[in-house]
């Protein structure tokens, strides 16, 4: 019995190290309060081992929540191809947050406005969504390819304060 404890523990172990490992940005790089830029109508809060809990308050203009990924240091995301999110709507109403990459092509030194953008609205219902958003088209191209630095989350919340709970953000490669 111990034998097949310890090796079920072993497989699991093996499994868990693997699945990090074809992650380039992951929960555990996002949980740090240094790589969040929030505007100061909303809060946010990492005092939660699973989730990160953001307020959004009540407003008739978007409110933007932006993750820099270049401070994580891993903005590369040629060998990446799909963004995987877990996010939980707490209200009982459907929420929209449009997904925006802030991108630079590989060979400038600057974000140039008329770069093409890699916008994604998602409806969030109430409870426990998962979103798996194919994000070849805005990490590289045939002649473009570029780096990510920031993904930004756009609220519209006119109706009241909403909280959610984004219990995961991972980029993965994925046949």
């Amino acid at each position: 019995m111990k034998k097949y404890l310890l090796f079920t523990f072993t497989i699991l172990t093996i499994n868990l190290l693997i699945a990090e490992d074809t992650a380039l940005v992951s929960m555990k790089d996002v949980k740090k309060a240094e790589v969040w830029t929030v505007e100061d109508k909303a809060r946010i809060d990492f005092k939660e081992r699973d989730f990160i809990k953001l307020d959004i308050p009540k407003s008739k203009d978007e409110i933007s929540v932006l993750l820099n990924i270049k401070k994580i240091n891993k903005c590369n995301w040629l060998e990446y191809n799909l963004l995987k999110l877990e996010i939980e709507n707490t209200s009982k109403d459907n929420l929209t947050i449009k997904i925006v990459l802030e991108r630079r092509a590989l060979d400038d030194c600057l974000i140039q406005p008329e770069n093409p953008r890699f916008d994604k609205e998602l409806t969030v219902n109430p409870g426990k969504n998962i979103f798996e958003i194919d994000v070849t088209g805005a990490s590289r191209s045939a002649n473009w390819p570029v780096n990510v630095e920031k993904l930004i989350f756009k609220f519209a919340s006119s109706l009241k304060n909403r909280e959610i709970l984004i219990r995961n953000v991972r980029l993965e490669q994925c046949e």
